[in-house]
């Protein structure tokens, strides 16, 4: 792009020298102001504006970021340019980079008022046009929330049925579960069958406020005539200050207005002419040698300022940092504004007090959302816990130790810092017990513990994450688990039936293939027993289930109950097919 017309020798020559700050052969600005804090609205004249920042005591990293041209509040774009200056009149003798941009002006609804057709060169938030504008903004998140719960009722489910029958279920609102195991809301139908295809979906826009949407869902009914143009001229206004930034999506005003004897909807559209404001971003190389960042504006904006969309860096950064401090993976945006930190960050505000851009709190499931793919770029599932392994496989102690993939569809996920298997290879029994479900979908958890007479506590030494429940699945997990050990003890694991010294008990739930994955593994370590006879010496039943299940068949005569309680007991095979057929052929209820 050329430069502007604006910047040419005629008006230089008119200028006194002194009065004129130049960036370049036909860049100069007749105003320059310093600030230490970022204008979101820079001033601009004519004759050019330089705003000059002083960023000493910056990180030159956070400096760039925080003053950065993206942070104006005004949408810019265009066939701007980035350039290389060698030597810039205002910075003698240092290198900078250069950015061109144009303001690319605002969208206003089609019966904004006449104060709105009016031009700026700077923003006095004092002014009576500017608190309208803020207050139909502030009003813009309710608006559209009603207006999407509006849109819910009146789009209708578009799935057919194999009789033809067009399905008519109500809008709900529903959470989608993604790729990467987070959550996102969307409305959909009350009908819906898995595998039913073609039912109302609808994604939310994310200038609508979720709590609110949450809450007329819950709360309130829809009528279809429920607006009444005749009976609903409280709510018309007569004059629209609805202002949006040219890359806002919506196109629908979301109040009512009064023309003539009507009330009418409006449409929001860019203003036809072009505004004739260019930026200039002028950055340093380097910011040590000089900490000084420019903006320049030249010309005059020929449309109203738009809302204040974009949070400052430092409140967006302070932000952040709250979120990052946070257990992220389960944190939503009502325990975030309810905890501690944010609570003493604020002291005693409302988050919009902040920063008008906050009057939207979408923004911190944005913030949160941001941190949480930062930190789980794969989510909660099993990918992500592979990048987590990967990430920290080099350190001196990682939690997750190890990962198992199978062909047949199996993954072993073995977690245990070093300090715990050592630990472990000195106990003499264990006990193995899949945890309270924890984990969404078919993964289990199980949980390696002890009881310690010296802490009189049972303390939790391994978690092992597995999704299939077979001998060979359970013989993998001990594989993984022992393994694990004996490369963190640099020597043979030891059994006490095997070694004479050592573990000798394993106590656990009576889950399918759990014993016999047990024996199966030892057997493939120590081959001269079989693993019924390995199991026999190092494995025992825990009969709390058990007995508890016996417990709660009331029916069951004090025989019958006996009879149960002493199988666990028996010796062989026989004893307890015997006792099995007495208690079957009882006739008693619950012993079929």
């Amino acid at each position: 792009m050329a430069e502007s017309p604006v910047e040419n020798q005629e008006i230089i020559e008119e200028w006194p020298t002194q009065n004129i700050a130049k960036f370049g052969k036909y860049l100069t600005a007749s105003e320059i102001q310093y600030y230490l804090e970022f204008q979101e609205y820079p001033n601009t004249s004519e004759t050019g504006f330089a705003s000059v920042y002083n960023v000493s005591g910056w990180k030159e990293s956070e400096a760039r970021e925080a003053f950065s041209m993206t942070n104006i509040q005004y949408s810019y774009g265009g066939t701007g340019t980035t350039r290389k200056v060698g030597n810039c009149d205002f910075f003698p003798g240092i290198k900078v980079s250069k950015e061109q941009r144009q303001c690319l002006s605002v969208k206003v609804c089609e019966f904004a008022s006449k104060e709105l057709d009016t031009g700026h060169t700077s923003v006095d938030f004092t002014q009576p046009i500017f608190k309208n504008m803020f207050d139909a903004n502030e009003k813009f998140h309710e608006k559209a929330t009603i207006c999407i719960f509006a849109k819910a009722h009146e789009y209708s489910c578009g799935y057919i049925n194999e009789n033809g029958v067009k399905c008519n279920g109500k809008p709900k609102l529903g959470e989608l579960v993604q790729v990467n195991n987070t959550k996102k809301k969307f409305i959909g139908c009350t009908k819906w069958k898995p595998k039913e295809k073609n039912h109302r979906f609808l994604t939310i826009p994310p200038n609508v406020d979720l709590e609110l949407l949450e809450m007329m869902f819950n709360e309130h009914s829809y009528h279809p005539h429920g607006i009444d143009f005749e009976n609903d001229e409280a709510e018309a206004v007569d004059e629209c200050f609805m202002v949006r930034p040219n890359n806002a999506r919506s196109d629908a005003c979301p109040f009512l207005h009064k023309i003539g004897n009507h009330i009418v909807k409006g449409v929001i559209s860019k203003k036809a002419s072009i505004c004739p404001v260019i930026f200039y971003h002028i950055i340093p190389e380097n910011l040590k040698e000089c900490p000084f960042i420019v903006t320049i504006s030249v010309g005059k904006h020929n449309h109203p300022p738009p809302p204040p969309r974009k949070t400052p860096y430092n409140i967006r950064n302070q932000l952040q940092k709250i979120i990052d401090s946070e257990h992220i993976l389960d944190l939503t945006r009502r325990k975030f504004l309810t905890g501690t930190m944010i609570q003493t960050y604020l002291n005693g505000k409302m988050l919009s007090d902040l920063h008008p851009s906050l009057n939207n709190q979408s923004k911190i499931d944005y913030f949160i959302e941001k941190s949480r793919r930062s930190q789980y770029p794969f989510g909660q599932n099993v990918l992500g816990v592979v990048h987590e392994f990967m990430k920290h496989n080099m350190s001196a102690d990682p939690y997750i130790r190890s990962i198992r993939f199978l062909d047949n569809g199996q993954y072993i996920v073995l977690c245990a810092t070093k300090e715990q298997t050592i630990a472990l290879s000195e106990l003499t029994h264990i006990e193995i017990d899949m945890a309270f479900k924890r984990i969404h979908g078919i993964t289990n958890e199980w949980e390696v513990t002890a009881y310690l007479p010296r802490v009189q506590k049972t303390l939790t030494f391994a978690r092992i994450f597995t999704n299939i429940e077979t001998a060979e699945a359970y013989q993998n997990l001990f594989e993984d688990l022992f393994g694990c050990i004996e490369r963190d003890i640099g020597e043979t694991f030891n059994f006490h039936h095997i070694h004479g010294e050592g573990l000798g008990c394993i106590i656990a739930d009576q889950h399918k293939g759990q014993a016999l994955g047990l024996g199966q593994y030892l057997n493939s370590k120590y081959p001269h027993l079989t693993p019924i006879e390995h199991l026999q010496h190092i494995y025992k039943l825990c009969q709390v289930h058990y007995k508890r299940n016996i417990d709660k068949n009331k029916a069951l005569s004090s025989e019958i109950r006996s009879m149960m309680y002493i199988v666990p007991n028996l010796n062989t095979q026989n004893e307890v097919l015997k006792i099995l057929h007495k208690i079957r052929d009882c006739g008693e209820p619950g012993t079929t």
